[in-house]
């Protein structure tokens, strides 16, 4: 987790509130703003955002989040059918930004089945390359991201008329969401499935 627009990475963190739990995720005693997934049933998925205090140190309209991506969870992609042609649950790795009015611990909680889709309110992509606009899937994609990838997440308010938020993963910008995009926005990623460290 980097922030370029501060350029002191002890600068930047993970919001306290998401960290609350920690049967689901916990910070790495070594290194604070590193997060894993240890829900051992896995039956939760988690929005966790860059805290409030990083985000206040933020003055221009473009914001610029890097996370890395320490370990994914195997899964299979969305053409991978089971023998009975049932599609496989899959549990990817969502990095984006979220909407100030989301409030995931009431009736948007991940459980269950949607622990594996990303919140209401989410902006941003998979694992796999599937972006997202307000947690509904688009058709635009890209080739995804893995294990050692760093996902980069730009949200450019400067034209209010051309709200954005872009996409790059290891320093190449491979994907650009230029619709419904809200003002208050926080980086964020949801994890939920065993193996996923950012």
């Amino acid at each position: 987790l980097e922030h370029y627009t501060v350029g002191f990475p002890e600068n930047i963190f993970w919001s306290e509130d998401d960290l609350q739990d920690k049967k689901i995720i916990e910070c790495s005693v070594l290194d604070q703003r590193t997060v894993e997934y240890c829900d051992k049933h896995q039956i939760y998925g988690k929005v966790v955002r860059v805290s409030q205090s990083s985000m206040q140190h933020i003055d221009g309209k473009v914001i610029n989040v890097d996370f890395f991506v320490k370990g994914i969870c195997k899964t299979a992609d969305d053409d991978d059918a089971g023998e009975e042609g049932q599609d496989s649950f899959l549990a990817p790795i969502y990095v984006g930004a979220i909407s100030s009015k989301h409030v995931g611990e009431k009736d948007n909680a991940l459980v269950g089945e949607k622990r594996a889709n990303p919140s209401e309110g989410f902006f941003g992509c998979d694992e796999f390359g599937h972006m997202y606009v307000s947690g509904h899937r688009i058709e635009e994609k890209f080739g995804g991201f893995r294990k050692s990838s760093t996902v980069g997440i730009e949200i450019d308010y400067t034209d209010d008329s051309k709200k954005a938020i872009f996409i790059s993963v290891d320093g190449l910008r491979v994907g650009a969401i230029r619709r419904e995009v809200e003002d208050g926005l926080t980086p964020c990623i949801i994890v939920n499935g065993m193996g996923q460290i950012v």
